[in-house]
């Protein structure tokens, strides 16, 4: 397995077959750490696109800003598909909220078990 990390997150090619990405406890996620992740995809993935399992901690937040950016799908050039694992109630009402005002164009689901996760996107693992 191969990793990078940011000073908000790491990210880990799993088996070839999907990203973990895990994000850091207190930290903000912005657009510009869009702009590393996508970086570190293409240096983990070799270019290419896998699923992807979001573990954030429950105490890591985001902004409006970032959830418009990564609802659109050339946001994410190596993302087949969005796994959440949501770990606190605050995060449930974001992904309620996502999911209502600004759907994403790549499959994207939810979940509270990281087995749930990896069973749904199997579909999207080549």
């Amino acid at each position: 397995m191969s990793t990078k990390v940011s000073n908000k997150f790491k990210i880990t090619l799993v088996d070839s077959k999907y990203f973990l990405m895990e994000v850091f406890d207190n930290v903000e996620l912005e657009v510009e750490d869009v702009i590393i992740l996508v970086e570190f995809q293409k240096e983990l993935g070799g270019g290419k696109q896998f699923p992807v399992i979001i573990l954030p901690s429950p105490t890591a937040t985001t902004n409006s800003d970032l959830i418009k950016h990564i609802s659109k799908k050339d946001s994410l050039p190596y993302t087949k598909a969005d796994a959440f694992i949501l770990t606190s109630v605050p995060q449930k009402i974001l992904a309620k909220l996502y999911i209502r005002f600004v759907p994403p164009e790549r499959p994207t689901q939810f979940f509270t078990k990281k087995e749930e996760a990896i069973k749904w996107i199997e579909k999207f693992m080549d």
